[in-house]
């Protein structure tokens, strides 16, 4: 199988850490923001955000003004790291590629996320990087991804190493909350996920 693993909402913080810079930047805005990225409920941002800070506006500051801090020096969530370990020691011991696919389409949010993969030990084990929007082109089977649209896309499209669909795994965060199709809390979860689809890949 080809598991394939998002970043940003599933191991790398992002939410947080814009949240924290936001606040370092525009003090006199610190009160007026999410306090975390557990009252971020939809996908826009500029919902959450003052009057004038559109999406666009953001996109400018976290993509270009902030690239480095908050995409490459972003934090990764709690139990991140551990998790993803024991993800690639599990398909490495059963014969399972692993691979990111991030929807970074700026050349300075590649950048930052090639840091952030190397500082965090991701590349020095993972079989292949993808960056790119369009993630339900990349071959693959099974996907972990904190995004609806994203986890919806993947599934209509064929599985590369088994007969049928691929699988979606939704990573539970507050703003995919209308997502009704698989999802998991947590990295172990994940795992547990995994062993069951390869039961049944192996019953066929």
């Amino acid at each position: 199988m080809i598991v394939a693993l998002d970043l940003d909402g599933v191991f790398r913080d992002f939410l947080g850490t814009l949240i924290k810079q936001f606040k370092i930047d525009y003090p006199h805005l610190a009160f007026q923001i999410p306090q975390s990225e557990r009252e971020i409920t939809t996908w826009s941002l500029e919902e959450f955000w003052p009057k004038g800070w559109t999406d666009e506006m953001l996109s400018d500051y976290f993509s270009r003004k902030r690239v480095r801090q908050i995409y490459a020096n972003a934090a990764p969530y709690l139990g991140a790291i551990q998790g993803y370990q024991n993800i690639r020691r599990y398909c490495t011991k059963n014969g399972h590629k692993l691979i990111i696919i991030t929807s970074a389409r700026k050349p300075l949010v590649q950048l930052a996320n090639w840091n952030w993969l190397s500082k965090n030990n991701f590349l020095k084990s993972i079989d292949n990087v993808y960056m790119r929007k369009d993630k339900y082109n990349v071959p693959a089977d099974i996907l972990l991804d904190d995004a609806v649209h994203n986890l919806k896309e993947w599934q209509l499209m064929p599985a590369v190493s088994f007969p049928g669909k691929r699988v979606s795994v939704c990573f539970n965060r507050a703003w995919n909350q209308d997502y009704s199709g698989i999802r998991v809390w947590n990295y172990d979860q994940f795992l547990l996920l995994l062993r069951g689809v390869e039961q049944k890949v192996k019953a066929i």
